[in-house]
């Protein structure tokens, strides 16, 4: 069996080892868990604006993300009443890239790529989901 409830500040440094992040002061975080205990996967949030905010997303388990979609899309949109969640993904990052706008993925819309962004040939590609445009799922 597996849970999904909000991620105590302790088991921030899971999703920042995995998601290269630097936690900041008003991140938060929702985690899928075993039921022994052990993280799945876990979506943060940073970079809040009065309409959006910033979604980082780090999954060990597959079944985690079909645990943690809804709740991942539903705290921004349903609960904070955001209208768009913002996402940035590396150049270099297949996996994330086909996980965030894949057709089998979170169904993000890439809207920009910072070019060199992170280094020299690595691209930062930029994502949005807009409240509208989210299936509910």
């Amino acid at each position: 069996m597996i849970e999904v409830h909000p991620a105590p500040v302790e088991h921030y440094g899971w999703i920042a080892q995995r998601a290269n992040l630097t936690i900041s002061k008003g991140f938060m975080a929702i985690g899928a868990y075993a039921a022994d205990g052990r993280i799945l996967g876990m979506v943060g949030y940073d970079g809040w604006t009065p309409n959006s905010c910033c979604m980082h997303v780090a999954i060990d388990s597959p079944i985690a993300i079909r645990r943690l979609r809804r709740p991942a899309f539903g705290i921004p949109f349903l609960e904070l009443k955001k209208g768009l969640v913002l996402a940035s993904v590396l150049s270099t990052n297949k996996n994330s890239l086909r996980f965030v706008a894949g057709p089998r993925g979170l169904g993000f819309t890439q809207i920009a790529g910072i070019r060199d962004g992170y280094e020299p040939g690595v691209h930062v590609m930029l994502f949005e989901m807009r409240r509208e445009n989210w299936d509910g799922r």
